[in-house]
């Protein structure tokens, strides 16, 4: 058992090295309104329109491609699906921001379909989100109705 607990400091201790390009681990970005977003408190829930995790990889105001979950006894992976170059959407209207919601940061050598991103230092129940790339909460997954919702746990209302 040590052997196993030492085994995935390491790897732990060479993920936080920055020797390969850095990929947000995101969901896909929903909207919200912005009176709700001024209101937002512990433990609001918020309804995101999905009955699975829809993952992507994000960059630099872009989504860089989608991937799936997959488990290899105590790790997870991520299997890159597909790539894209698809720019955030930002809605023109002034009731409405964009919210992007990140479960962290992933470093992978390459961006290919089929590659495997092992994602042991992300927790994928702890989710930041942002607008315009400024952190207004924090949440955990739930789920709601057969559907994912995030459940808020922390609010960063003096950081906006």
């Amino acid at each position: 058992m040590k052997a196993k607990m030492q085994s995935l400091h390491l790897q732990e201790m060479m993920q936080k090295h920055k020797h390969h390009p850095e990929y947000d681990l995101v969901l896909p970005t929903f909207l919200l309104k912005k009176k709700n977003l001024t209101s937002m408190k512990k433990n609001d829930l918020l309804l995101i329109g999905l009955n699975h995790l829809d993952l992507a990889l994000y960059q630099e105001g872009a989504f860089c491609a989608k991937v799936l979950l997959d488990s290899h006894g105590e790790t997870m992976k991520l299997k890159i699906a597909s790539l894209e170059e698809e720019p955030t959407n930002t809605p023109n209207s002034k009731k409405y921001e964009s919210i992007l919601s990140s479960f962290g940061k992933i470093q992978s050598r390459q961006l290919e379909v089929g590659h495997k991103v092992e994602i042991s230092v992300v927790d994928l129940q702890h989710v930041s989100l942002y607008v315009k790339q400024t952190e207004v909460a924090k949440a955990t997954l739930v789920m709601v109705d057969e559907e994912i919702a995030l459940k808020i746990t922390e609010v960063n209302n003096g950081k906006r």
